[in-house]
C-alpha cells in the first residue's frame, strides 16, 4: 500500500510560470514566501489570508494550483499552534482544490493527496459532544434489522465464554475446508440465548476464492453448514470473506487498480449475494454481515464492495490499535492521519466512515478488535494496549449508538499478544482483564444486553427528557496528540473538572431545584477551548429534559462574549428571544416593553387574561400589551406616570432594580442582604423611588456596580447585562 504523499504534494505547489492573474498576487505570494521562511506560524496564516483574498473564487487550475499549498501551509499552521477546529477548515479548503483538479484522463493523479488531506481534515475536525447514560430506549437508534436489539450491545469474544459477563461469542471457521459443527465443541454449553458470530474466512484470501464461491462451486458446502446453524440455539451472524478491503492480492499501484479493480469487488459482491440468499433460505436465526477492515487499501473504500442492502443485514468492522513502528509522532503528518496512528490514533475517528457510510440502514458490528500488549519485536507495550483500550471502550457505543455488538479477539497471532482471559492455547494478561471487565460492567448499553440495567445506552445530553434520578454525563474530545481538560458547571457553579477519558460528570437530580438550570461543560487543549451550553429543566416529577441552550442558527453570540452563558440561560429558557432568527444583539439597549416582557415570562403569565391596555401608550394587540397588563395589575410596575408607561423607551439600570423587587415582593421571594451596606460612590443620583431597591439587588448579588463603584442609576442597560441580571434572579429564585 502507498504510503509516501511526499511526491505528490511536490506537484501542487502554488508557484506558476504563467503570467499573473488578479492584481496583489505577487505581492501576496511574496510576503507569503517570507513568512514561510520565518516559520512563524501566524505570519504564515496571514499571508495565507492575502492569497485567498486574491483568489476568494479560483476559476481555473493556474490559480488553484496558486491556493492549495498555502492553504496547506495555513492548516499546518494552525495545527502547530493548537488551534486545531480552524486546521480542519484550511484541510477542508485544500482538499476542495485538490478534488477540483482531478481529471477523468487521470482519476488517480492526486489520490494520495485526497487519501491524506481528508483524514487530516477529519481528525482536526472533531467535535467535543456530551452524552449522558438513558433510560429511554427511544433514544437509541434500531433498524429492527435480523438480530438487532431493541437497544443495548451484544458483546463477547474469540475462546472463551463467561455467562456472566458475555452474551455473544466469536468463532473462526476457514471456509472450503472446515464446517461450523467441527467446532461445536467450542460452543457455550447454555440454555440461554446467545450471539454467535462465524467468521466464515478466506483461507487464501484472494480473487481465487471469490470465484469459486460466486460461480457455485461451494454451495453445498454452504448448505451443510447453514442447516447445522439453523438448528443452534442462537442468533447466528455469518461474517463472510472479511477485511476483502486489504487483501494482499488487491491492486497496489494506480494502473493495476484501473485495471482490475472493478474485477475484484464485481467478483466479491457477486459471491456474497450467492452466499447471503443461502443463509436467507437455509438459516432462518442467521444474518449476514459485510465486514470490510477500518482502513481501506489505497485505492478502494469499503462502500466499493457494498453488495447492497437486500443481501447484508449487518455492517461489520475490524478494528486494532497497536504502536506502530511507522509513526512519524509529528503534527501535519499525512500518513499518520490517515492510518490513525502516532498523535492521530483514534480508533473512534478510524471507523468513523463505515459507521457514517453505512449507519443509518444497518447495524454495525465491530466484528473484531484487539489491542497487542506484547510482541516479538518488542515494540507493543501494556500501558499503550491500556490507554488504547479505555479510550476505545469508552466512546464506541457512546459516540456510536449504531453499534450493537462488539466481539474482542482474546486470543495471540504471529507473536502478537491480544489475549485477555486464558483460552486453553494462550495465557492472558490480568490487567488488561480487569480494564475490559470494569469497562464493560460499567457501560449502560453492554449492561442492557446482559439485562442488568434500566440504561439502554448512551444518547447526546440533548435528548434526555426522562424522569431520573441522576445525569450521568461524559464528553468525547479529541484533539491531534493533546492533552485534553473537561469542566463541568453546573449553574454557572464548577462540579468537576478532569483529564481522565472519558471526561465524565455525574449531576445528581434529586437536588437539582424544580426549574431551569444551566449546565456549562468547558472542553480545553492547547490554544482550543469550546464551550458546550444546555439548559436543564426540571419538573416536579422529576422529569429531567435538556436541550440546547443557543439555537444554532444563532450567529452574534461568541465563547469569548463575558456574557455568553448568561444569554443562553435566557434564550434557553425562553425567557429571551433572538432580534432575529440569526442576531441576539447583545448590545443592543433593552426597552422598558422588553424588560417587562422577559419578568412575564419568568412568571409564566397566560397572557389570553390581560387582553387589555393598562395604559394610554400601550395599545392592544402589540406582542407587549398583556405583559404590561399584568405587570400594573400586580403591582410589578408602576409605570412612568399613571397614564403612561412609556414601551419603547429604554430601561435604565435603576428601573430594572426597582422591577425586580417588586416582583420579588409579589411572589415573596427573599432577596438576601437586606437594602443596607456599603453605599455606591454616585448614590446621590439614584432616584429615590429606586434607592432601597438598588441597595437590595446589590446586596443580593443581581447587580454590580460599572467600576470605581459607580452604579450609573440612569445609565441603560443593553441585552446581555439584562440576561446576566436575569439569570442570577431565576438561580436566587430557584435556588433561595
Amino acid at each position: 500500500m502507498k504510503k509516501i504523499l511526499c511526491a505528490i504534494f511536490a506537484v501542487l505547489l502554488f508557484v506558476s510560470a504563467v503570467p499573473a492573474g488578479a492584481d496583489g498576487y505577487w505581492d501576496a505570494q511574496a510576503r507569503y514566501k517570507e513568512a514561510v521562511d520565518s516559520g512563524d506560524p501566524e505570519k504564515i496564516i496571514s499571508a495565507v489570508k492575502a492569497i485567498e483574498a486574491v483568489y476568494p473564487n479560483p476559476k481555473d487550475q493556474t490559480e488553484r494550483n496558486r491556493l492549495m499549498e498555502p492553504l496547506k501551509k495555513a492548516a499546518q499552521a494552525y495545527e502547530s499552534i493548537g488551534k486545531f477546529p480552524d486546521a480542519g477548515v484550511y484541510y477542508k479548503k485544500y482538499l476542495k482544490l485538490v478534488k477540483a483538479s482531478i481529471t477523468d484522463d487521470d482519476p488517480l493523479k492526486y489520490q494520495d493527496a485526497v487519501n491524506t488531506a481528508t483524514m487530516l481534515a477529519e481528525h482536526n475536525s472533531v467535535t467535543p459532544t456530551v452524552y449522558a447514560a438513558t433510560s429511554s430506549v427511544s433514544n437509541i437508534p434500531n433498524l429492527k434489522a435480523k438480530n438487532e436489539p431493541r437497544a443495548g450491545t451484544y458483546h463477547g469474544m474469540c475462546g472463551v465464554y463467561d455467562e456472566t459477563r458475555d452474551n455473544a461469542l466469536l468463532l473462526y471457521v476457514h471456509f472450503f475446508n472446515e464446517t461450523i459443527e467441527g467446532f461445536s465443541w467450542k460452543l457455550p454449553d447454555t440454555e440461554n440465548r446467545y450471539v454467535l458470530t462465524v467468521a466464515w474466512n478466506s483461507p487464501n484470501e484472494n480473487l481465487a476464492d471469490l470465484q469459486k464461491v460466486a460461480n457455485g462451486e461451494a454451495d453445498d458446502y454452504i448448505i451443510e453448514n447453514l442447516e447445522y446453524v439453523a438448528g443452534l440455539n442462537a442468533d447466528v451472524m455469518i461474517r463472510f470473506f472479511a477485511e476483502v478491503n486489504t487483501w494482499s492480492d488487491l491492486p497496489q499501484k494506480a494502473d493495476a487498480y484501473l485495471a482490475n479493480g472493478k474485477t475484484y469487488t464485481e467478483t466479491y459482491i457477486k459471491a456474497f449475494r450467492r452466499v447471503a440468499d443461502l443463509v436467507h433460505r437455509y438459516a432462518p436465526n442467521a444474518a449476514m454481515v459485510f465486514s470490510p477492515n477500518d482502513i481501506s487499501n489505497w485505492f478502494f473504500k469499503p462502500e466499493d464492495f457494498y453488495p447492497g442492502d437486500k443481501y447484508v443485514d449487518w455492517i461489520g468492522i475490524s478494528c486494532y490499535c497497536n504502536l506502530s513502528s511507522s509513526a512519524a509522532n509529528k503534527l501535519s503528518s499525512g500518513n499518520d492521519a490517515y492510518y490513525c496512528r502516532g498523535l492521530y490514533e483514534n480508533e473512534i475517528v478510524k471507523i468513523g466512515h463505515i459507521v457514517d457510510t453505512f449507519g443509518s440502514k444497518k447495524p454495525i458490528m465491530v466484528s473484531e478488535c484487539g489491542f497487542c500488549y506484547k510482541n516479538n519485536a518488542g515494540t507493543q507495550t501494556e500501558a499503550h494496549a491500556l490507554k488504547a483500550m479505555k479510550q476505545f471502550f469508552s466512546y464506541v457505543t457512546m459516540v456510536y449508538p449504531q453499534v450493537k455488538c462488539v466481539n474482542y479477539f482474546n486470543t495471540n497471532h504471529s507473536g502478537n499478544c491480544y489475549c485477555l482471559f486464558n483460552n486453553g492455547s494462550a495465557a492472558g494478561n490480568a490487567n488488561l482483564a480487569e480494564l475490559y471487565t470494569s469497562l464493560i460492567t460499567s457501560d449502560p448499553a453492554m449492561e442492557y444486553s446482559m439485562g442488568r440495567t434500566d440504561k439502554g445506552g448512551y444518547t447526546k445530553v440533548y435528548h434526555i427528557n426522562e424522569v431520573t434520578g441522576s445525569l450521568d454525563l461524559s464528553t468525547y474530545a479529541w484533539y491531534p496528540g493533546g492533552d485534553i481538560t473537561v469542566t463541568y458547571s453546573v449553574d454557572t457553579e464548577k462540579k468537576v473538572t478532569t483529564k481522565e477519558v472519558p471526561y465524565s460528570c455525574s449531576v445528581n437530580a434529586k437536588e437539582l431545584a424544580v426549574g431551569y438550570h444551566l449546565l456549562t461543560v468547558k472542553v480545553t487543549c492547547k490554544s482550543t477551548s469550546t464551550v458546550l451550553l444546555y439548559t436543564v429543566k426540571k419538573d416536579s416529577d422529576g422529569k429531567v429534559r435538556v436541550t440546547k441552550a443557543y439555537p444554532d442558527a444563532i450567529k452574534d453570540m461568541k465563547e469569548s462574549n463575558w456574557a455568553y452563558e448568561c444569554v443562553g440561560y435566557g434564550l434557553g429558557t425562553g425567557l429571551f428571544t433572538g432580534m432575529s432568527d440569526t442576531q441576539f444583539a447583545p448590545n443592543v439597549s433593552l426597552s422598558r416593553a422588553m424588560f417587562v416582557t422577559i419578568m412575564g415570562r419568568m412568571a409564566g403569565v397566560d397572557t389570553s387574561k390581560y387582553n387589555y391596555s393598562s395604559f394610554d401608550d400601550v395599545k392592544k394587540g402589540k406582542w407587549y400589551t398583556p405583559y404590561i397588563a399584568w405587570a400594573k395589575e400586580t403591582g410589578v410596575v408602576n409605570g412612568l406616570s399613571a397614564t403612561k408607561f412609556g414601551p419603547d423607551a429604554l430601561i435604565t439600570r435603576e428601573q430594572m432594580c426597582a422591577i425586580m423587587t417588586r416582583y420579588a415582593d409579589y411572589f415573596e421571594i427573599e432577596l438576601p442582604g437586606g437594602s443596607g451596606g456599603s453605599k455606591f460612590a454616585d448614590d446621590s443620583k439614584i432616584s429615590n423611588y429606586a434607592k432601597t431597591a438598588v441597595y437590595r439587588a446589590k446586596n443580593a448579588g443581581l447587580v454590580n456596580g460599572k467600576g470605581n463603584n459607580m452604579f450609573e442609576p440612569r445609565a441603560t442597560a443593553t441585552r446581555a447585562e439584562a440576561a446576566a441580571i436575569i439569570m442570577r434572579f431565576c438561580f436566587l429564585q430557584m435556588n433561595g
